[in-house]
């Protein structure tokens, strides 16, 4: 049941800290060009990596383990169901 639930959840968390991180330091695709105290990189840019770190956010802000145990319960009674 871990697996199926919490397992997707986990892997998520690892991939978008990564591109988080990525991001916070201006080394994603896209910004790899940006350097320490560059005065060059307009609003708009930084508006769009704004968007960005705030997408990855979503999932985090819109999953609760409330919710991942109803489904894993739920799931589970599906398959004693099943089993009987």
């Amino acid at each position: 049941m871990y697996n199926a639930i919490r397992q997707p959840f986990a892997n998520f968390v690892q991939r978008v800290s990564r591109a988080q991180g990525l991001l916070y330091e201006f080394n994603a695709p896209g910004f790899e060009d940006v350097q320490v105290n560059d005065k060059s990189v307009t609003a708009e840019r930084l508006s769009m990596l704004g968007d960005l770190i705030v997408g990855n956010w979503e999932y985090a802000w819109s999953t609760t383990a409330e919710g991942n145990l109803k489904k894993a319960l739920e799931d589970l009674s599906m398959s004693i169901a099943n089993d009987q």
